[in-house]
């Protein structure tokens, strides 16, 4: 694929993309996000939180993770902006405090919190080429979903109808090493039926 991830879902919307990984990775766990992130969509769609409006540290992250902690969550607010005195964790740091709190599964691996991203927008790829040779002004501060997975997430989420220009849809997207767990959303029945596209598919490179 064009942002590098082996596996996707495409459902009917963002908001549907976040509800079915949060139904897949943190059913009957607790799904941890920056306050300052605290996004409301979808009329009402919403999380619990960690740190400050303006301020979330890794530290936070940290003393967040425990055994009911399903995943960590990171959402690009796109439709807000918070300025002056603020601090917040980026997607590799994130990654490295999930792998730090990796804790023995009942088969003796490590098992990691998986880190998920909820992009919006549907950037592909901030090194694609333009036809005046940039990018416009307004996508200065838009993360991609090619430089996203860099980071080393296990799952973004985007929107198709934004920024792609397509037709009314989400998109959730996995490494390599989640590819299961994309799987698992797709079955995951009436829940992942109820939010799905016309047709779901996987797609692989």
């Amino acid at each position: 694929m064009a942002c590098k991830a082996e596996a996707a879902l495409v459902v009917n919307n963002g908001a549907a993309a976040v509800l079915l990984v949060l139904a897949a990775l943190a059913n009957g766990k607790e799904a941890v996000v920056s306050r300052g992130e605290l996004v409301e969509i979808g009329g009402g769609f919403r999380l619990p939180e960690v740190g400050t409006t303006n301020r979330t540290r890794c530290s936070d992250y940290e003393r967040a993770i425990g055994p009911q902690c399903g995943m960590l969550l990171k959402v690009h607010t796109s439709n807000f902006r918070v300025t002056g005195f603020t601090e917040s964790a980026t997607v590799a740091e994130m990654v490295e405090v999930a792998a730090r709190s990796s804790a023995p599964s009942s088969d003796g691996s490590l098992e990691t919190v998986p880190v998920v991203v909820d992009l919006g927008s549907g950037l592909l790829d901030a090194a694609c080429p333009w036809l005046n040779g940039r990018p416009r002004e307004w996508l200065r501060d838009e993360p991609a979903v090619r430089q996203t997975f860099e980071a080393g997430p296990s799952l973004v989420t985007f929107s198709c109808d934004k920024l792609l220009g397509g037709p009314h849809a989400g998109v959730i997207a996995g490494q390599p090493a989640w590819s299961i767990a994309v799987g698992t959303i797709h079955w995951l029945g009436p829940c992942a039926s109820a939010v799905s596209s016309s047709s779901r598919c996987r797609m692989s490179p």
